[in-house]
């Protein structure tokens, strides 16, 4: 699974909404410029949150985007299937018709659960914790206790202290 620049260019600008503008908004214009992202790129972009409920727009001289509810109740689940449609690590998964070997391969019920705990890491992770940072906080102290150095897995994969 890999997010395309879309979905990355929409988090820039909630981002930014929640950093701040959380309760105003902001026009477009100073959302793009903020990141040096193409404004009709994100109008088209943020057109689709708001379908999604993500945010709101507001037509007019004071108008411009807002969160639709606060970062906290925002998941990034939600921002990615808003741009992306549904998540999926192989096209496999969403129809079972679409290959011959699905009754028979073993590797469908992996590539399922990995998906869902993809799934489950992009419910839990909100807005908010990505405005406040503690999304990179948590990735970091993962307990990598099984990864370390000499046993086939790179050096900066090992352990690492987090203050």
């Amino acid at each position: 699974m890999r997010l395309t620049r879309e979905t990355e260019y929409a988090l820039m600008g909630l981002l930014f909404l929640s950093r701040k503008h959380p309760v105003d908004g902001a026009m477009l214009r100073e959302i793009a410029d903020a990141w040096g992202l193409p404004d009709k790129f994100l109008a088209k972009i943020f057109q689709k949150l708001t379908r999604a409920g993500i945010l709101v727009s507001q037509r007019g001289v004071q108008g411009g985007f807002k969160l639709a509810r606060p970062a906290s109740e925002i998941s990034l689940n939600h921002v990615i299937e808003a741009v992306e449609g549904p998540m999926l690590i192989n096209w496999c998964l969403n129809d079972e018709n679409a290959c011959c070997q699905f009754h028979l391969c073993g590797l469908q019920a992996v590539l399922n659960k990995a998906q869902e705990r993809i799934r489950d890491v992009f419910k839990e992770a909100t807005l908010a914790d990505m405005s406040e940072g503690t999304v990179l906080h948590e990735i970091q102290t993962v307990n990598f206790q099984n990864l370390q150095p000499g046993k086939g897995r790179p050096e900066e994969l090992a352990p690492q202290s987090v203050a």
